[in-house]
């Protein structure tokens, strides 16, 4: 079992880096971010020298029937990579604010995990090639069918899929640029893409665990195999089959023999071919998008570590200890200690059993967002933190605890019983959409 932060492949430090170097990399980074921003802003104060000053904010229409096609469509057609502020717009839906706006972060991750959200005609963009538990919710770019890419109109599909991949850069980028956590996991090699770093063969275990064993299992071999007896049990050559077609990992590698002294050069190249070659074009294009955003020179010291903790808060994990420290009570109703501390541990009884979904659910209810930023922003503004209120309203049998995003606020009927506080809350985390906004 392996983690994001150990194992093999792990950069030098990057251990270090998340238990004590992280601060001071993300307080570097958010500066750089900043200067970028304010050069930005003085650029289009210069070209707009002649005009009314401009300020650039990115709209987003969205129809929930068709998030994905809709979201790529805005991503791609942003006119200014660089905005001042964002604002998501649901057809149909009152809602709006921050809250919503980070709800469309999530709602879009969930989206690109779920086979059903593409449209017609479209395969998905990732896929989660992971075979143990823990690594079942990794993405990494799923690869292209090329016996579909023969006609002109599949030749279009495979383009449109390859912007699908430059608006998922975006994606990324503007969740850096506006500092919002999303709930998605990729892959280690996807996030050194990402960075612009050097892929080592060990970032295979954390795309295909079962290949990584056995390609250390004929490293291991090789120390006490003779040449003859290394060449028997592994009778392969310089060319691989993935998704269907022959690769070759070298210039005339069909007829290149695997040998022990070769063999350290047959792995990296098949780890390459696998994670990188055979997605190439959606892989840059990925990064193209990611770039577009967020500049190069910014990313420069940053490892994969680093950047899934920035964008992702290194996991899903939210420990019940962290919940406590961000919510607190409100008596609205002005109800007796008593009933107010009653109230609190049966709440805290309901919190406390929760699995982690049902806690990211309960986050994403009060606040659009199912994941914890990576630290405790001590000193940003006030309105970068996560704090939830509890409001406690008068005791109604039939009204659904309700939440406001925008406020981070839970608004929750006295109920009579434990069972019903509990019933109630569980019914309104499952209508996530509901009271948002």
């Amino acid at each position: 079992m392996y983690y994001l932060g150990e194992g093999p492949g792990i950069e030098k430090d990057s251990v270090l880096n998340l238990k004590a170097c992280y601060a001071g990399k993300t307080a570097r980074f958010v500066r750089q971010i900043k200067e970028v921003k304010l050069l930005v802003q003085s650029q289009n104060r210069q070209e707009m020298r002649d005009l009314p000053p401009r300020i650039y904010n990115l709209h987003i229409y969205i129809n929930r029937n068709r998030l994905l096609s809709d979201s790529i469509k805005a991503l791609l057609e942003m006119t200014q990579l660089h905005p001042v502020n964002y604002s998501v717009k649901f057809e149909g839906e009152e809602g709006g604010g921050p809250g919503v706006n980070r709800g469309w972060f999530s709602v879009v991750c969930s989206a690109l995990r779920d086979k059903t959200k593409y449209p017609d005609k479209t395969l998905p963009l990732f896929h989660c090639p992971g075979r143990l538990p823990e690594q079942g919710e990794n993405m990494a770019p799923l690869s292209w069918d090329t016996s579909l890419s023969n006609s002109l109109s599949n030749a279009l599909l495979y383009k449109q899929r390859v912007d699908g991949f430059r608006a998922c850069g975006r994606f990324l980028g503007l969740a850096l640029w506006f500092k919002q956590t999303l709930p998605i996991k990729l892959c280690r090699h996807v996030w050194k893409q990402l960075l612009g770093r050097k892929l080592c063969w060990g970032d295979l275990a954390f795309y295909n665990s079962d290949l990584y064993e056995g390609l250390r299992a004929m490293l291991n071999d090789a120390k006490w195999m003779t040449d003859e007896e290394f060449v028997e049990v592994y009778p392969c050559t310089f060319e691989v089959e993935i998704n269907g077609k022959s690769r070759e990992l070298m210039v005339g590698g069909s007829q290149t023999a695997l040998t022990k002294q070769n063999m350290e050069q047959y792995i990296q190249g098949y780890s390459e071919q696998l994670m990188v070659h055979s997605v190439s074009e959606e892989m840059s294009a990925l990064k193209q998008g990611f770039t577009d955003i967020i500049p190069q020179h910014v990313l420069a010291g940053l490892t994969a570590e680093d950047l899934t903790l920035l964008l992702s808060g290194g996991s899903g994990h939210i420990p019940f200890e962290k919940l406590c420290g961000i919510i607190t009570f409100v008596n609205s109703i002005g109800c007796s200690q008593k009933r107010l501390d009653q109230f609190k541990r049966w709440f805290w009884k309901i919190v406390k059993d929760m699995t982690q979904a049902e806690r990211q659910q309960l986050l994403y209810f009060a606040t659009g967002s199912s994941t914890l930023p990576p630290q405790d922003h001590t000193t940003e503004r006030s309105r970068d933190r996560i704090s939830i209120t509890v409001d406690i309203q008068h005791d109604s049998r039939n009204a659904l605890p309700m939440a406001s995003t925008c406020g981070q606020r839970i608004s929750i009927p006295l109920y009579r019983s434990f069972s019903m506080l509990k019933a109630k809350l569980s019914l309104a985390l499952q209508c996530l959409s509901y009271g948002l906004g």
